[in-house]
């Protein structure tokens, strides 16, 4: 499983139901297979290997969203969110800074058909 993969079912599993990137991925959830754990790792930056560079997002965004997906009730008690987060250690995000992640930093460019207003801000 690439990076990107492992990418898009971190930032998603703390807005989408595990069941529901369960089905997205075929049943092959990167953030359930332990084989992904070495990509998880460098995209927290808490691994060997540099973060890939493009079609993935910042170390702090992908730290965000381990520490938000694994405060998930359909998450509770995941060995690979919870062994992520050990490894994690100290270099949690305070809430304040996960909020400022989450604040709209401008315009987007989304047809309404795809993004409505009410949905995007």
């Amino acid at each position: 499983m690439c990076d990107k993969c492992c990418f898009i079912d971190l930032i998603l599993a703390p807005f989408v139901a595990a069941a529901d990137l369960r089905a997205v991925f075929g049943g092959r959830e990167p953030l359930e297979n332990p084989d992904t754990i070495r990509s998880f790792r460098t995209l927290l930056d808490i691994g060997h290997e540099p973060k890939p560079f493009e079609c993935v997002g910042e170390v702090s965004e992908c730290r965000a969203a381990l520490q938000r997906a694994a405060a998930r009730p359909d998450r509770t008690g995941s060995p690979m969110l919870e062994a992520l987060l050990r490894e994690l250690d100290d270099r949690e995000l305070d809430d304040e800074a996960i909020n400022a992640l989450l604040v709209p930093i401008g315009a987007d460019h989304i047809p309404d058909s795809y993004a409505p207003r009410h949905l995007v801000g």
